[in-house]
């Protein structure tokens, strides 16, 4: 009777532990992540602009409901097909100084340890829904990853500290992507927040006139609106001190001194153009639009998306290439074709094109094919098997040399 109970509780963690990553990424389906994330070609929030119908579709707001009511909603950015990229505190509650809950049940720090990932399962996750702009509901979560929850801060008079404050919400069910709902692309490391760095800020929060807390409440509900602004990366300073602060968090002001982030815009994607793609690299943790600090004087703190990197991939499936060592300005789209995702035009090359050209273009310096390398390459020697290409038998008939002709044609295009 024992050996059965207990081999009936060890059925029973190993399907939890099962039913718990089978919603990872599977290699295949990060490929393709890779492949669309960030693509849209169209490039807060107190002042801030409102966006048209499809701008920003990686934007979402996050609902999360207490006892059956809701209790304000966040803002969050899609990720892949089932993930949703917000802050821990739009599910969670605490101080300065470490979180004392997870969607309204109080956290037992015995079984809490430093810098433990959290991890919300589906009966509390329920309660968080995923709506689009139009607040239809889009997706419910199954799991709610609460990164580095556990870790408790120790006050400091030269570091500002925060809890860490950020979150990857799981759906029960993929989301079909639209063109009003497609993901951004992550962050690849620390280097894509650094200072002075320019960003898009995309949330769905209160606008309120100035030197008000907050926007009256209307009479009749009303969908809030997703506002933009535009914000660089800035040395966090407050009265007068200039702070250092951890490399998981960095702060943030409005380029035109207009605008800040307010209530609902919590969890919402600071995003950055990469190689041509809406990259999020930082997700809105506080800001002071509620202590009316506001214009040149507001200031906002997000969490680093980029420090999260190998946590995010390890959890979720969602593994971004690291920039390499030896050139810290690879193309993007460089390291997915290296890495085996097949994007347009590499696509249209047949392989000896494509090793050819990899041979040129690997990022280590000491493995490069030299320049004598490349003309005794096989790709660049004569072939002498027939043509059967008409247009080729036109040149030969004319030129009287159509493998020679090949050969020149190549290295003229190298030579150029």
């Amino acid at each position: 009777m024992n050996f059965l109970f207990h081999l009936h509780l060890s059925i029973l963690i190993l399907h939890s532990i099962s039913q718990l990553e089978s919603r990872k990424l599977t290699e295949e389906e990060n490929q393709k992540r890779l492949e669309v994330c960030g693509l849209t070609t169209i490039p807060k929030i107190f002042n801030g602009r409102e966006t048209s119908v499809n701008e920003a579709p990686w934007s979402v707001m996050v609902h999360t409901s207490k006892e059956n009511q809701q209790y304000g909603h966040c803002t969050g950015t899609l990720i892949s097909p089932r993930h949703i990229l917000t802050a821990t505190h739009c599910s969670a509650s605490g101080d300065k100084e470490e979180w004392s809950s997870a969607v309204g049940k109080p956290l037992n720090r015995e079984k809490c340890l430093e810098n433990d990932n959290f991890i919300v399962t589906e009966v509390g996750a329920s309660k968080v829904t995923v709506r689009s702009r139009n607040e239809t509901i889009i997706g419910r979560a199954k799991y709610l990853f609460m990164f580095q929850l556990c870790r408790k801060i120790e006050k400091s008079d030269y570091e500002y500290l925060f809890p860490d404050d950020f979150m990857i919400v799981e759906l029960s069910e993929d989301i079909e992507y639209s063109q009003n709902l497609q993901p951004a692309c992550l962050a690849r490391d620390t280097t894509d927040n650094e200072l002075g760095t320019k960003l898009d800020f995309f949330g769905y929060g209160d606008n309120p006139p100035p030197g008000v807390v907050h926007s009256p409440e209307p009479k009749f509900h009303v969908t809030p609106k997703l506002l933009h602004q535009k914000i660089f990366v800035t040395e966090f300073t407050y009265e007068g001190n200039t702070y250092q602060t951890d490399s998981r968090v960095f702060m943030a002001q409005s380029v035109t001194s207009k605008t800040i982030a307010c209530p609902g815009d919590s969890g919402g994607g600071a995003i950055r153009n990469i190689d041509g793609r809406n990259t999020v690299v930082g997700v809105a943790m506080q800001g002071t639009c509620a202590k009316l600090l506001r214009g040149k004087d507001g200031f906002e703190v997000y969490a680093s998306v980029g420090y999260y990197r190998e946590d995010v991939c390890e959890k979720t499936g969602i593994c971004t290439p690291p920039r390499d060592s030896s050139d810290g300005n690879l193309s993007l789209e460089y390291v997915l074709w290296a890495n085996g995702v097949r994007r347009d035009p590499w696509s249209k090359m047949n392989n000896d094109t494509i090793d050819f050209l990899k041979k040129m273009l690997n990022p280590c310096v000491e493995a490069r094919a030299t320049i004598e390398q490349v003309k005794e390459d096989p790709w660049l020697v004569t072939d002498v098997r027939p043509i059967r290409s008409v247009k080729r038998r036109v040149i030969g008939n004319k030129n009287g040399d159509v493998q020679g002709m090949e050969t020149r044609t190549k290295r003229q295009r190298l030579d150029a």
